[in-house]
């Protein structure tokens, strides 16, 4: 049976790292799943990971590399979806040294395994129940006996004392407030990141990329199409696969660049949201006017396997648009699991393609470089009022 092979073989340096971080996930995996069976503990596996981990290792083992092959997988798309699907497994786990699958214990603590532990100390009799409605109940008894005998010549007493107390306090505390608090930033901006005005991405406000890095330019965007085959086929390679976040049918979408583009939808000069899951618009840090349009960025959509820049007329508008942002390194220096750390401190993962390196989540920026706050407006008519930098987050 053929087996899929890697098609970029002077990365192949990177498979032992890439296979250490599989077989960290593995094993977890692989706890959580005992854990589960043998104490009921019931906690969330993805068997769907698990599948595609177990593929990837398949794939990387075997190191079937030819590059006059057109294989069905990039080393850049495997370590791509390897990087999400383990996350910092290897580095909490400390590496090599936790590869074995622990036993299930009460007094032994792993950082990536969820444990049960159970603790009873005895020095007095307490007993504690907690559900959904707490109810504490302390019992408290002590008894005492005194006998005191007194005996002389010309007397005798006898005096005999008992005190029994016996106290019994019981306290039942039944709270009944409910708060409910229902959010969807939190999951929209993990996965989709933030949007951002022209003032903020073009830096009229602020510098958004830290120290060694930029907002990438328009020619810069071309020279990524034009590496992975040029613009009619090129938006397929940058997409990510399936339609877990894309609108079907994503057309030609195999993420094999591993970039990764995920639909954040789009925010236009009147607050108003263009749609998600259908397109990706991402801001360049120059305009070309071409054809009687300015032009900016990088534009993939859910039908078209196309890469191209977007049209923004007329360009007023342009700078209130709120669109989403991926940052270019300045140098093509790069190795497997290099992070970009945030103005702000949140971490993003990143990819070498060709000669530039990328960030691989659309950026998420809270602070400016001089780490002054970049504004989030949420209200339509404020956003349209602007003339400096915001961000926001798309609103259902």
């Amino acid at each position: 049976m053929l087996l899929p092979r890697l098609t970029n073989c002077p990365e192949c340096a990177s498979i032992p790292s890439l296979l250490a971080n599989i077989d960290c996930k593995l094993n977890q995996l692989a706890s959580a799943l005992y854990n589960n069976t043998i104490f009921a503990l019931n906690q969330p596996i993805s068997a769907v990971t698990m599948l595609d981990l177990l593929n990837y290792k398949r794939i990387l083992a075997y190191r079937i590399c030819n590059p006059n092959y057109a294989g069905l997988y990039t080393l850049n798309m495997i370590a791509s979806r390897v990087i999400i699907l383990t996350g910092n497994c290897k580095t909490n786990c400390g590496g090599a040294s936790q590869q074995n699958v622990p036993v299930h214990t009460t007094t032994t603590s792993t950082s990536c395994i969820p444990r049960t532990t159970t603790t009873t100390s005895s020095s007095s009799t307490s007993t504690s129940t907690t559900t959904a409605t707490p109810t504490t109940t302390t019992t408290s008894t002590s008894t005492s006996t005194s006998t005191s005998t007194s005996t002389s010549t010309s007397s005798t007493t006898t005096t005999t004392t008992t005190a029994t107390p016996t106290t019994t306090t019981t306290t039942t505390a039944t709270p009944t407030t409910t708060t409910t608090t229902t959010t969807t930033t939190a999951p929209i901006v993990d996965v989709y990141g933030r949007l951002y005005n022209y003032f903020a991405a073009n830096g009229s406000s602020g510098e958004i990329a830290n120290t060694g890095w930029h907002m990438p330019t328009t020619t810069e965007f071309n020279d990524l199409e034009t590496y992975l085959g040029g613009s009619p086929t090129a938006g397929g390679t940058l997409k990510e696969a399936g339609t877990t976040h894309w609108l079907a049918p994503n057309t030609g979408a195999t993420n094999s660049s591993g970039f990764t583009g995920l639909p954040a939808g789009f925010r236009q000069f009147d607050g108003s949201f263009g749609p998600q899951n259908q397109i990706l618009y991402l801001w360049s840090s120059n305009t070309l006017f071409i054809g009687g349009n300015y032009t900016n960025g990088l534009s993939l959509n859910y039908n078209s396997a196309d890469a191209s820049t977007f049209d923004m007329n007329p360009p007023s508008d342009k700078n209130k648009d709120g669109i989403s942002i991926r940052l270019i390194k300045n140098d093509s220096t790069w190795t497997l699991g290099d992070k970009y750390t945030g103005n702000d401190g949140q971490l993003y993962d990143t990819i070498k393609i060709g000669t530039q390196v990328w960030m691989l989540q659309n950026l998420k920026e809270t602070q400016y470089r001089d780490l002054s706050s970049i504004p989030e407006v949420l209200n339509n008519i404020a956003w349209a009022a602007l003339s400096t930098g915001a961000r926001c987050y798309y609103v259902i």
